[in-house]
């Protein structure tokens, strides 16, 4: 997949893209998702959506934008607490990584906050965390895609 400025590999698949409004508190946002779901119980999933910057600074910048992100897809899984967390970045840009679970379904994510807008990675399983080489084969493979000014 090469859209939204970024290269990753599905692992041989084909993902689903699909466009949704989000209400927040500085207006809608569009978020752009691709999923691929490789069997019944293992997906692969990028999104993406640009935040008015207003929005950022509202939400204590970077980390707070990267948190609330978390929050909001534990939450969306019905997970109340990360198993892991820990602060990332990807080409000096600020991210998150975390894993969770709610006992059914188990969550490998990487969120990054690149100028204004957001990238979620993530591999959602039934019954086990993803494999190291599913986390290395696609969340491994997400890279930023640099355009002719930069």
């Amino acid at each position: 997949m090469e859209d939204g400025h970024v290269k990753i590999d599905f692992l041989g698949g084909s993902p689903t893209d699909n466009v949704s409004t989000l209400p927040t508190e500085v207006g809608d946002v569009e978020m752009h998702m691709f999923m691929y779901e490789k069997s019944v119980t293992k997906a692969f999933m990028v999104a993406y959506c640009d935040y008015p910057s207003e929005m950022i600074n509202e939400s204590e910048g970077a980390q707070g934008l990267l948190q609330g992100a978390k929050n909001g897809a534990l939450t969306n899984l019905g997970i109340t607490e990360p198993e892991q967390e820990k602060i990332i970045e990807l080409d000096s840009h600020p991210g998150l990584f975390f894993t969770g679970s709610n006992g059914q379904y188990y969550v490998t994510y990487e969120v990054y906050l690149v100028n204004n807008r957001l990238y979620q990675v993530a591999i959602l399983r039934d019954g086990s965390y993803a494999s190291k080489e599913d986390v290395k084969g696609f969340i491994g493979s997400f890279e930023l895609i640099k355009d002719e000014e930069g």
